[in-house]
């Protein structure tokens, strides 16, 4: 990932928008961001995490924490290119957010684009997964690795072993290396899967058997043939009561019929005289039927002409009433109406008159306002003559100042010139100062090792004249203890021969061959040393004694090679940077241009900084006041235009008041002229709302009453005409009334009797017809019981039961044998699977026992997460070995990191035999190296397993805690990378920092816009 352009607005210090272009920064080499403490140079490193993952270390109290108050919104636009595998790739990342004034974000964009086709294209929200992907690191990580903020750049070096061994883990996927969890899942899996087979196989073998399975099959056998005979039995006896059911059947309908015809030939005298008396009936309603039904009618109608002529009556009479109460009004409104032109012309003077007042009271109260604002407007103007002329005093001061200045303004590049002249001044006094100190250790050091040798036998001590040499020496003594012990070592081999054979010589028996030489004549056996014994003992000690002073001799030698080395190589670079710095110095002189100025008399530098100081203070404080001078006179000055067109408007308001008063005056009577608006306006209001109430009631009313009288117009006749219809119809219906009883006499019927025989709902034609049905019916049941007598004759209901019971106890029998054939056969079939399941289950259970052991060992082998952490581990010491080419570069091989047990990082000091003590008790500089150079390493290895070809690698703070030649290695190796093809930048507040940089930009803040970016400078040979 390599950055090309950064935009920021409102993040954190910034208040107006900055950018940088990161291309040129990147093409000079080493470059870094440099400005004093808390300018806002952490704040770049911030937006590019804010720009591709949404997130940076001081979001930790939400969006809103991010906004600058004077801007309430932040902006951050990122742009980047990728260089992977597939090519090469330019993406921008977008990141804003806005803050309400309740103190809520109210939008937060997060977008990512790819250019594409010489345009950006469609843009992708919350891109944090897809920079993940795109990257190979997540926000943790790319912290750790590619860009180490402020306050985290110690964070890996620091963590604990199970914290490291997590982002290891995360770091480079040593997830996938995790397969006890799947191992020991499919183990229990198949632990489960053969425990429930073999529960399965004993539920089964409990159940079936090959001697179980030949007895159903014998008894099954039984029982079918058993089965046939039984079905035979059935068949017969179901022909049999299928004859008598049939016989049965017609037995039971003739008795029932038989029933049934007695009942009819008791009820046909009845029926004979009802038939008599319908007929009779049915005579006399078809003469009176019409008769009934026009008397009927004609009540209705007269009822129906009573009820209306009542409820006209009763709407007549309320009408009356009505009409009575309004018509005395209507004449009084009436009149009113008549005088409406009177009281509108009334209320017009009236109003003349209000309005008149009202000018007048208006015209009174501007008069006073005019002269307060005439009066205003003159103060303002002599305030505003004052402050002009103090503005123009300022600004004479001001020019003043600003020449005493200018003659001063070649002294920042003067203070530069001399603070390099310092620094180099210092740089070589400390580089002088260690060539001593070294001179000073050596010497030091060649007397601890002579002290260290006063253990070794005289004879082998290094001779007081060695010291100068005292490698050497060392050396010598070295080969003489070497061919001391081998004179030992052969005098050690002889006597142990000559005890050998003084043993073999003992135990030879006469007679015996000899196991050397074979020879069965043996001389006098040499008798045994009695000094040997004692003499072998010395002569061991001797040895030993010359070992350990010869391993004293070569780890001294070793120890002193090694320091030796260190000192020589130390003392080199330190000449070489010496004769640096004395052509630094040369240089540095040889551009001195300032003729004013002494290039060995800093004192005068320092009168005119205080002085330039002094200068640039009053002319803040200048500008101060002048800011506030022009704000008064802005103010004053919009003051006086809005009271001058305040009193413009007044006057014009007033003129207009005085025409209008001119015009009004005349309309108005003399008696009105004297009252008050108050009494005017309430005399006016009652005046139209009288008027008012005139026009809109008496229309209304006059409708109302006209209404009232038509109506009742129309029930009065509407009275009349009921009146003569109900006399109408009473006549009509006396008339058909005594028809009516007339024809009932003719017919032999009592009035009474005729109106129930017509009122009734009775069907007498039906009932006819019902009679007949009757008779018909009664001829065919006799003639369907002479049908069926002579089969009711041959059946006996005793007979059919008993074959009916046969029957049904036959049929419960031959069922139950079927159900215990249907049982026996599928008792078969089901074991005969148990049968074959127990076969394949059998199979299957040796196949899970198998996998199961096999899961076991790797379950064991993976057990804890042992693989992963040995993994991790495997990972850390790879990481460990990669830091310490930087770590010992940079701390003179004295330093080393390692792990320990449970994978602790440690530290070897290897200037005292490589002891190991933990990272906690470095000092501030040495866990800056320890961590830039673990930090080195993981990107090295992060980028060799993400997907990145070319990444820059940013470091921000941590060098206040280097002295000079500790950062004068580190620049050194960081400038090594970067001619590897390593893209490095840095971030410090250490102004000399600039003189080691290939370029930069420098971070400034200013109270009024907040942090301000600089453009870059660059040295080595740029100008």
């Amino acid at each position: 990932m390599i950055p090309l352009e950064l935009q920021v607005d409102g993040l954190f210090s910034y208040r107006t928008r900055q950018s940088v272009d990161f291309r040129p920064l990147i093409d000079a080499g080493l470059f870094g961001i440099l400005g004093p403490t808390g300018s806002g140079k952490s704040t770049l490193v911030e937006a590019i995490l804010l720009a591709l993952y949404g997130d940076c270390p001081r979001k930790e109290g939400g969006s809103a924490t991010l906004i600058n108050p004077d801007r309430k919104a932040v902006f951050v636009d990122f742009v980047f290119q990728l260089d992977s595998n597939e090519g090469t790739d330019r993406y921008r990342c977008l990141y804003q957010a806005r803050l309400l004034p309740t103190g809520k974000v109210q939008k937060q964009q997060h977008r990512l684009y790819r250019w594409q086709k010489g345009a950006w294209g469609v843009p992708v929200d919350n891109p944090a997964s897809l920079v993940t992907e795109l990257l190979g690191l997540d926000y943790d990580n790319f912290c750790r690795a590619i860009l180490l903020p402020q306050g985290q750049f110690q964070e890996f070096l620091l963590l604990t072993p199970r914290n490291r061994a997590d982002a290891l883990q995360n770091l480079f996927r040593l997830h996938r290396y995790d397969l006890g969890e799947t191992i020991s899942l499919r183990r229990r899996e198949a632990e489960a899967s053969a425990d429930a087979i073999r529960q399965q196989q004993e539920h089964l073998c409990s159940q079936a058997s090959e001697e179980r399975l030949q007895q159903l099959q014998q008894e099954f056998n039984q029982l079918r043939a058993l089965c046939q005979d039984l079905a035979q039995r059935c068949a017969e006896l179901e022909s049999a009561e299928s004859r008598l059911t049939a016989l049965a059947q017609r037995w039971e309908e003739y008795h029932r019929l038989r029933h049934e015809l007695e009942q009819r030939r008791q009820e046909a005298s009845t029926i004979a005289r009802d038939r008599e008396r319908l007929e009779q009936l049915l005579h006399c309603r078809e003469n009176l039927q019409p008769l009934w039904e026009r008397l009927q009618q004609l009540k209705q109608d007269q009822l129906r002409i009573a009820e209306d002529q009542q409820q006209v009556r009763q709407q007549y009479e309320s009408l009356t009433q009505q009409l009575d109460m309004v018509e005395p009004l209507y004449d009084q409104r009436r009149q009113e109406y008549d005088r409406r032109h009177e009281l509108r012309r009334q209320a017009e003077l009236y109003h003349y008159a209000l309005q008149y007042a009202e000018l007048y009271l208006q015209r009174s109260a501007l008069e006073g306002r005019l002269q307060e604002s005439k009066k205003l407007l003159a103060e303002l103007c002599s305030q505003r003559q004052t402050l002009n002329q103090r503005l123009a005093e300022h600004r004479q001061q001001r020019y003043r100042l600003n020449e005493e200045l200018r003659r001063l303004a070649d002294l920042p590049e003067l203070v530069q010139w001399y603070e390099r002249a310092s620094s180099l001044y210092r740089e070589q006094q400390e580089i002088e100062a260690e060539l001593q100190s070294l001179s000073e250790t050596e010497g030091s050091l060649i007397q601890h090792f002579w002290e260290r040798c006063a253990i070794l036998p005289e004879a082998y001590r290094p001779l007081p004249e060695a010291a100068r040499d005292f490698a050497q020496a060392l050396q010598a003594v070295e080969l003489q203890l070497q061919a001391a012990r081998e004179r030992l070592q052969r005098d050690v081999d002889a006597l142990q021969h000559l005890n050998a054979a003084a043993e073999l010589a003992r135990r030879l028996l006469p007679g015996v061959p000899c196991p050397v030489c074979g020879s069965p004549h043996h001389p006098a056996p040499r008798l045994p040393d009695p000094t040997a014994e004692q003499r072998s003992h010395e002569l061991h000690t001797e040895l030993s004694r010359l070992q350990q002073a010869a391993d004293l001799v070569r780890q001294s030698y070793f120890e002193l090679q090694a320091q030796s080395r260190q000192i020589t190589e130390r003392r080199r670079h330190l000449h070489e940077r010496l004769q640096v710095l004395q052509h630094q110095l040369a240089e540095h002189h040889r551009s001195f241009r300032w003729t004013e100025w002494s290039p060995g008399s800093p004192q005068q530098l320092e009168i005119a900084q205080q002085r330039h100081l002094a200068l640039q203070a009053e002319l803040r404080q200048h500008d101060t006041e002048e800011e506030s001078l022009h704000s008064q006179i802005d103010a004053l000055e919009y003051q006086e235009q809005q009271h001058r067109r305040d009193y413009e408007e007044l006057a014009a308001n007033y003129t207009s008041l005085v025409g209008q008063c001119e015009l009004i005056y005349p309309k108005v009577p003399a008696e009105l002229r004297e009252l008050t608006p108050d009494a005017l306006r309430d005399a006016l209001h009652g005046l139209q709302r009288h008027l008012q109430s005139i026009e809109q009631e008496f229309p209304e009313l006059e409708r109302q009453y006209r209404q009232l009288r038509d109506n009742a117009k129309e029930l009065h006749v509407q009275c009349k005409l009921l009146r003569a219809q109900l006399e109408r119809l009473t006549t009509e219906l006396e008339s058909c009334y005594r028809l009516f009883n007339a024809e009932c006499s003719a017919k032999g019927l009592s009035t009474d009797e005729a109106e129930q025989l017509l009122r009734g709902p009775l069907d007498i034609a039906g009932e006819l017809r019902r009679l007949q049905d009757f008779e018909y019916h009664t001829r065919a049941l006799e003639a369907r019981c002479a049908e069926l007598e002579s089969d009711a004759l041959q059946y006996d209901p005793d007979t059919h039961e008993r074959l009916r019971a046969e029957l049904e106890a036959t049929r419960q029998h031959l069922h139950e044998l079927h159900e215990r054939v249907g049982s026996l056969r599928a008792q078969l079939d089901s074991m005969e699977r148990d049968l074959t399941e127990q076969q394949r289950l059998n199979h299957l259970y040796q196949e899970l026992l198998g996998r199961s052991q096999r899961l076991k060992i790797l379950d064991d082998l993976f057990r804890g997460n042992a693989f992963v952490n040995f993994v991790a581990q495997t990972y850390l010491r790879s990481l460990c070995q990669q830091a310490n080419l930087y770590f010992r570069q940079w701390t003179h091989g004295a330093l080393e990191l390692d792990v320990g047990e449970g994978s602790q990082l440690l530290i070897r000091d290897l200037t005292y035999g490589g002891a190991p003590r933990p990272v906690g008790n470095l000092s501030g500089g040495q866990c800056f190296q320890a961590s830039l150079s673990m930090a080195l390493a993981l990107s090295d290895m992060v980028r060799a397993s993400a997907r990145l070809r070319r990444c820059l690698f940013f470091v921000d703070e941590g060098f206040g805690n280097l002295d000079r030649e500790s950062l004068l290695l580190v620049m050194e190796t960081l400038r090594s990378l970067r001619r590897q093809g390593r893209l490095v930048g840095i971030i410090s507040h250490r102004e000399d920092l600039q003189q080691e940089l290939d370029a930069y930009i420098r971070i400034t803040h200013s109270a009024r816009h907040g942090s301000l970016i600089q453009s870059g400078w660059q040295t080595n040979g740029a100008t």
